[in-house]
């Protein structure tokens, strides 16, 4: 884990174990992790700072969004931002 501000980092510390056989320690400067499903945090708290802003509405139709890029959808109603964010259907 580190906190940065301003491009300087303030504090780093590793948690956990890298490897539980030979119960090697997280380096924070040196161990790697993969970011994986993390990132779908960082958009939805970004998405949800855009509808606070009034950028954009959780009931707009995400097409709006693609710059031409149409969703494949048997439904009649278009996918919605929240649909996405909550992962829900229509």
């Amino acid at each position: 884990m580190s906190v940065v501000q301003k491009g300087k980092r303030l504090f780093s510390k590793g948690y956990g174990v890298v490897d539980h056989e030979l119960n090697l320690p997280v380096d924070a400067n040196n161990t790697v992790f993969r970011i994986a499903s993390v990132s779908k945090v960082f958009t939805a708290v970004a998405a949800i700072q855009f509808v606070k802003q009034g950028e954009i509405y959780f009931q707009d139709n995400v097409e709006t969004y693609l710059d031409g890029y149409k969703i494949t959808n048997s439904h009649n109603t278009p996918v919605t931002i929240e649909q996405l964010l909550t992962q829900t259907k229509v």
